[in-house]
């Protein structure tokens, strides 16, 4: 590590703050930094010491019967409770509807409120390829026609691993070439493979059976199809869960970006509950129709009969290939709802748009009464009946995710108008302020904002969850964001080059990263016969838009004598330092805070190619 090359440039110091990861589904999922909650920032050769104020943020959009945004309430006309306790409110104001003074605006406010970002996410696990087509020239209209220009939009995908198909961006015709591209790409997910080889032998046997071929199941038989319901709901699990991860990425991804940020969520409609739907359904059909053999191999338990007539047994099958629970408990909607949850925390909003809703063939398995010869129903033909729609009717999980998030729900049906309709509803809100309660801890806390005066005819939307953040915890985020989608915000003017050299052993190399920073660029507070200040710099190494390594945080103490203020001011902050990463790793994210300013400059270098 270097001396640095300004006699007033102090000696940097490093330590760890640890991001932990995990890995899930193949990718690493970004979670909490682990620094302990707000508390005193780091100062400058002890010269100065300011005290964090944790100041929660949370918007309030109110709809009345109507869908419209209610425009008069005040802060009276609110209540706070978190974590179960009422809280007095620090700061309010109304955002798009009027001028508000200075003084009644919360801190950031009029920033978020002119800083937002879209993050369009379409995962395919559960959304067919002419689904998304008869979505994208609704998409393309939206973007051209309705979405402010100043809205910067990112692409991503899952099909079925997670893709950044274009970064953010105000191109509007970059992003509508790679939605083009991507429907081009779409073929027959994994889960309507499997359904449909389980429907045809579901169809298979009950078409025997009602044929009077075979007026009664054989319980190996039985077996097989309930077997194949088992593994079936045990790819549906896996699906959502990856989905799931894959949301969570995303929002780990946009955490460290300034609040505003925004996710549309193009997805089918996600069969949480797909294993206990199936079963209910070959259970009715199996014992109430009485086409089970009584008694056949592997039978146990039984199902319902019609009055005089003979039992019949269903096989027992508590477990299924590498799954240990009953099909009737598995339940894959938690997975979807710790990723919104986090999203809540990390005040990222979540929009859900459900298209499986614009077809109307989407059915889980069709239910049957059955025909001749079968006991029960001598003289009926075999017809179907009633369907079990693939996933929640009501739509009970993309409400729970919307909701939990602040955001919206809408079926693709309603694309065209429900895409206007969020910008308009969401063009006036109310930005309320708190100061959070000594002793919070730096995990999620719950929050809900109510009307002081119910009206039951309004409909209130905010985040359900808030996580407590100190500048280190924020500044170190920003950089893992700014790897993870290749983001650049330099408002220090910052230039930093990279060097790679051989590390100890063939496993490592040694990053040598150089830092040049104008001194003019750096606030200075007076101090007796010096000026004095503070760098905070933020380093780790990763790839761009998959995985980002711990944090590792250096503190520069800035002293310059009275007498040599002319002459720093001209020149630069000169100083490097050397990172231990794995080898094969060429890109290392660095963010450089001014701790008087608050200024943070994130950028991402990748070391020059081999000669």
């Amino acid at each position: 590590m270097s001396e640095p090359s300004h006699p007033g440039i102090g000696t940097i110091g490093w330590t760890d703050l640890t991001v932990e990861s995990r890995l899930v589904a193949g990718m690493l999922l970004l979670l909490v930094l682990t620094v302990g909650p707000a508390s005193s920032r780091p100062t400058a050769a002890g010269a100065f010491e300011a005290i964090d104020v944790a100041l929660v943020n949370v918007d309030v959009w109110v709809l009345d019967r109507d869908g419209m945004p209610v425009t008069d309430l005040e802060a009276k006309d609110f209540q706070l409770i978190v974590d179960g306790q009422s809280l007095d409110m620090t700061n309010f104001a109304r955002i798009g509807v009027q001028p508000v003074s200075t003084s009644s605006q919360p801190n950031g406010a009029r920033a978020r409120a002119g800083n937002r970002r879209l993050a369009i996410y379409i995962d395919t696990a559960f959304l067919r390829s002419r689904e998304l087509s008869a979505a994208v020239p609704i998409l393309a209209r939206f973007l051209r026609l309705d979405l402010p220009a100043s809205v910067a939009v990112l692409l991503a995908s899952a099909d079925p691993d997670f893709k950044i198909l274009a970064e953010f961006t105000t191109d509007r015709e970059l992003i509508l070439k790679r939605l083009h591209a991507m429907t081009s790409t779409i073929g027959k997910n994994r889960i309507e493979r499997e359904y449909s080889l389980l429907q045809r032998e579901f169809e298979q046997v009950l078409g025997r059976a009602s044929s009077g071929a075979m007026p009664s199941v054989p319980g190996a038989q039985a077996d097989s199809v309930l077997t194949q319901i088992g593994a079936f709901a045990a790819s549906v699990q896996e699906e959502i869960e990856r989905a799931a991860a894959h949301l969570d990425f995303l929002v780990s991804s946009l955490q460290g970006l300034s609040e505003g940020s925004e996710i549309l969520f193009l997805t089918g409609r996600p069969p949480a509950h797909a294993g206990p739907a199936l079963l209910a359904a070959w259970r009715e059909e199996m014992g109430q129709n009485l086409i089970f053999s009584p008694g056949g191999e592997g039978a146990q338990g039984g199902g319902q009969g019609s009055q005089g007539a003979a039992v019949s047994g269903l096989p027992d099958i508590s477990g299924f290939g590498s799954h240990t629970t009953s099909i009737n408990d598995l339940d894959a909607a938690e997975a979807l709802r710790q990723a919104a949850s986090h999203a809540a925390a990390a005040g990222v909003t979540i929009h859900a748009i459900d298209m499986s809703s614009s077809q109307q063939d989407r059915s889980l398995v069709s239910t049957a009464t059955a025909g001749q010869g079968v006991p029960g129903n001598p003289g009926g033909g075999f017809t179907r009946s009633a369907s079990i729609e693939q996933g929640i009717p009501d739509l009970r999980l993309l409400k729970e995710i919307t909701n939990l998030t602040g955001g919206e729900l809408f079926r693709g049906s309603d694309l065209a108008s429900g895409l206007p309709a969020i910008l308009s509803r969401r063009a006036m809100y109310y930005s309320l302020a708190f100061t959070a309660p000594q002793g919070l801890g730096d995990d999620s806390h719950e929050i809900t904002v109510q009307l002081t005066d119910p009206d039951p005819t309004y409909a209130l939307a905010h985040r359900r969850f808030f996580r407590l953040r100190n500048h280190d915890q924020e500044a170190a985020q920003a950089t893992v964001s700014s790897m993870l989608l290749n983001e650049v915000q330099n408002p220090l003017e910052v230039h930093l080059d990279m060097r790679l050299h051989r590390g100890d052993d063939s496993a490592t190399e040694l990053a040598e990263i150089q830092l040049v920073l104008p001194f003019a660029r750096i606030a200075l507070r007076p101090e007796g016969q010096h000026h004095i200040g503070q760098l905070s710099v933020f380093s780790l190494w990763g790839e761009l838009f998959h995985q980002a390594s711990p944090v590792r945080k250096g503190v520069l103490p800035i002293r310059i004598a009275n007498d040599e203020m002319l002459t720093a001011l001209g020149r630069s902050v000169e100083y490097s330092w050397t990172l231990e990463i794995p080898a094969g790793t060429s890109f290392v994210a660095v963010g450089i805070r001014d701790d008087l300013s608050h200024l943070l400059s994130t950028l991402v270098i990748s070391a020059p190619e081999d000669p």
